[in-house]
């Protein structure tokens, strides 16, 4: 079994950090258990936890911690934890996209509204409410966030009720023409916070054009 050093020259070739304190913790036990402290804690069901304390680099750190141990001493890698590996892996490449978004929001530059124009067709849901949000984040720039509208108005029939309601929350702040048309079927979605975010959103660019 790789002692403890090599265990983290492992981690900081692979991730650039040592990754010290989780390594410690996982061989904790084998002080008392010896070569059954794997028992203990090279076990999946840890997963939770160390994702808890870790964050997401961190299980597959531990995943990886576990698959070395194994090849040292010829055991087989269970199934889970090649699951896992994979499954973590693609969890942090949507975590970096996901980022990507967030931060074309906070980027305060209308340079960044084609890029975000162009998401809210992404497959994944979970990017195109971050895409709505972000828009609404440069809504005062004008009048290069007009450009948006279109897309907007498209995601207000997603299937995705938060997506749904993102887009109506960019919008209020947007207020292009033809929104208070686009919202209207919105007064009867399914989801009552979108009922209410489009009733109010009508009302503010209502307001506006007064």
């Amino acid at each position: 079994m790789p002692k403890l050093d090599e265990h983290c020259k492992i981690s900081e070739e692979n991730s650039g950090a040592n990754w010290k304190d989780l390594h410690k913790w996982i061989d904790e036990p084998q002080k008392k258990l010896g070569m059954k402290h794997r028992r203990e804690r090279h076990d999946s069901s840890w997963i939770p936890f160390v994702k808890e304390q870790w964050g997401v680099r961190g299980v597959l750190e531990f995943l990886r911690h576990i698959e070395i141990d194994n090849k040292t001493t010829r055991l087989k890698l269970e199934k889970i934890y090649t699951k896992n590996f994979t499954e973590l892996k693609q969890s942090e490449e949507k975590e970096k996209e996901h980022a990507k978004v967030w931060e074309l929001g906070e980027s305060n530059s209308p340079e960044a509204i084609p890029e975000l124009i162009k998401l809210t067709k992404s497959k994944e849901k979970n990017e195109r409410r971050l895409a709505a949000s972000a828009l609404g984040k440069l809504a005062r720039f004008k009048p290069e966030i007009y450009s948006s509208a279109q897309a907007l108005f498209r995601l207000l029939h997603d299937e995705g009720p938060q997506v749904r309601q993102y887009a109506i929350k960019a919008i209020s702040k947007i207020k292009p023409k033809g929104a208070v048309k686009e919202l209207e079927p919105l007064l009867i979605d399914e989801k009552e916070y979108n009922r209410i975010e489009a009733k109010q959103a009508i009302a503010d660019i209502k307001g506006r054009f007064k």
